[in-house]
């Protein structure tokens, strides 16, 4: 009894708050040797308890069939770039090397966060723990940007104590005044966490008709995450858009549903009202506040402002965009890549483009692109599989990730897998004496 207390209270409800958080933003803390990331460490966590495990139930691993097809698409992946390398005599190891480790870093590091998740009791037929927790933490990282945005000590403090790269200090100094910025979330990856979020609240809205939810809740949340989630990257608009699909697509499998037309309606009209009731009390009771956040604001949402203005949806970054579309010239580069993830002389993007499905086809070609994009199917796959329920949500973030490489790369790996590990439906109860593996391996 004293062991569901102690997993049931809000103390550990909180701590998975903590954890969830250092494995979704990879805090590199200055003086950690090698400048290792905290997600390293709860691989490392992740690693021994997955150890201690197998000894516990003196059982093989058998692992199944999915997530082998997991490692043989990013088998795949190691396998041309190794090509590329040979063909290219180039040593840019970064894909033949450096990802696989990092993909297994990450495999350990979620399984130790999903351990933690599943000890959480929950009922099978509730949302999703991992995904309640996902959006709290996505929130609570932009609270955390807006204080760092409004009081500059705690902007300092936080800032030095984690590693940054001259490219990311100039970028820093470069928008202090106008952009926010987390605590080990910056730029474009903040938007893609942002935008994943935001797809979690659409499919919890669409997908869960038989379970009463606070609709203004999730509504507000939206709103939060996707005003401020602008202001930090404008990459979030991509993740917002993508949840109204889910949230408002006309016909599915749920077929007519009274339920989920009333949360529709719900949420269609504190959509509507709360930003308006919003933006009226914000103007004529708080100008100060506008003031502080006006420059942010136009920031995020320039692409309208010049639209309202000159009928035109460009912005700097979508300009700036449109120059890096630097496509290959030579046959040979489409076909196995140059080998190249970086520049040698600067470090900097190869070929100047930081442009996904760019670096990845200069580095290893079409055929390493597609190898590449199948190893993120798979993921998503295998997840779709274990979360059938929110099958709809699976595809929509397979579109996600596509769209969102021909932004800037992206990799969905350390988010999808999440809920290819999670098995919080799995574990009735923390005193149950058979372990299961879940996606590692099953008895």
């Amino acid at each position: 009894m004293r062991k569901h207390y102690l997993f049931d209270s809000k103390l550990y409800y909180y701590l998975l708050h903590i954890v969830l958080f250092f494995y979704i933003y990879s805090v590199q803390f200055i003086g950690v040797p090698f400048g290792i990331g905290t997600r390293v460490f709860m691989g490392i966590m992740g690693f021994s308890m997955f150890l201690l495990e197998i000894l516990k139930v003196k059982k093989p691993i058998v692992f199944n069939r999915p997530f082998l097809i997991v490692y043989f698409a990013l088998f795949c992946i190691s396998l041309v770039s190794l090509l590329s390398l040979l063909y290219n005599r180039t040593t840019d190891i970064e894909f033949f090397i450096k990802y696989p480790v990092s993909i297994i870093i990450i495999i350990f590091s979620s399984y130790f966060v999903t351990k933690l998740v599943s000890y959480k009791s929950k009922d099978e037929n509730q949302i999703p723990v991992v995904m309640q927790l996902f959006i709290n933490v996505v929130i609570i990282q932009i609270i955390i940007a807006l204080i760092m945005f409004a009081f500059q000590p705690i902007r300092d403090i936080l800032n030095t104590t984690q590693v940054t790269s001259d490219q990311e200090l100039k970028v820093l100094e470069q928008t202090l005044e106008f952009r926010l910025v987390g605590f080990g979330s910056k730029f474009f990856g903040s938007g893609i966490v942002n935008g994943f979020a935001l797809i979690l609240i659409g499919s919890i809205l669409r997908y869960n008709s038989h379970i009463k939810i606070n609709v203004f809740k999730y509504t507000m949340s939206f709103l939060f995450l996707f005003v401020f989630g602008m202001m930090m990257a404008r990459t979030t608009i991509i993740g917002a858009l993508l949840a109204l699909g889910i949230v408002f697509q006309p016909k599915n499998s749920l077929g007519f549903n009274i339920n989920q037309i009333k949360k529709n309606t719900k949420f269609l009209f504190y959509l509507l009202s709360i930003p308006i009731i919003s933006v009226f009390g914000v103007f004529y009771f708080l100008p100060e506040v506008k003031e502080s956040i006006e420059l942010a604001y136009n920031f995020g949402f320039e692409m309208f402002i010049n639209y309202f203005q000159s009928d035109s949806l460009e912005s700097a970054s979508t300009n700036q965009m449109k120059e890096m579309y630097v496509w290959p010239t030579s046959l040979k580069t489409y076909l196995i890549g140059d080998g190249l993830f970086s520049d040698i002389a600067t470090g900097e993007y190869y070929m100047g483009t930081d442009i996904g499905i760019l670096r990845l086809i200069y580095y290893f070609g079409v055929f390493g692109l597609f190898a590449y994009l199948y190893f993120q199917f798979q993921i998503i796959y295998a997840a779709y599989l274990k979360n059938r329920r929110f099958k709809y949500m699976f595809a929509v973030i397979f579109i996600y990730c596509l769209v969102l490489n021909y932004k800037g790369f992206t990799d969905l790996f350390f988010l999808n897998i999440l809920f290819v590990l999670n098995n919080t439906y799995q574990v009735k109860s923390i005193n149950e004496k058979n372990i299961i593996y879940n996606s590692i391996s099953s008895k």
